[in-house]
């Protein structure tokens, strides 16, 4: 957002206008928040659970593995139950949309 137009109240406006809606789906919201946006979702009760590190990959070429699949639908409930293992978190919600398109190790 522009810095012309910070501090009106726009960004917090958006903000409890999707939640609201989120809130009517399901009980619980997650997101991901720039450091710039952290304390617009911090004054609306967000609290911090998990850090997230994202990696930005090179331009390295490497053999692709046969061992790499196209997602199928019968891979669904391990891949949920590792993600469980690792993240601790259930992300059903957040991974169905992403499983379709993938691939798998």
């Amino acid at each position: 957002m522009s810095e012309k137009y910070r501090g009106d109240g726009i960004g917090n406006a958006i903000t409890e206008y999707l939640m609201e809606t989120a809130l009517k789906q399901t009980p619980n919201i997650y997101l991901i928040a720039t450091k710039l946006g952290f304390p617009v979702y911090q004054k609306l009760g967000f609290k911090p659970d998990e850090e997230y590190i994202f990696y930005k990959p090179h331009q390295l070429t490497l053999p692709v593995s046969s061992n790499i699949k196209a997602y199928k639908p019968e891979y669904k409930k391990h891949i949920l139950k590792m993600n469980k293992e690792f993240s601790g978190e259930e992300r059903e919600l957040l991974l169905n949309p992403k499983l379709k398109d993938n691939f798998v190790y």
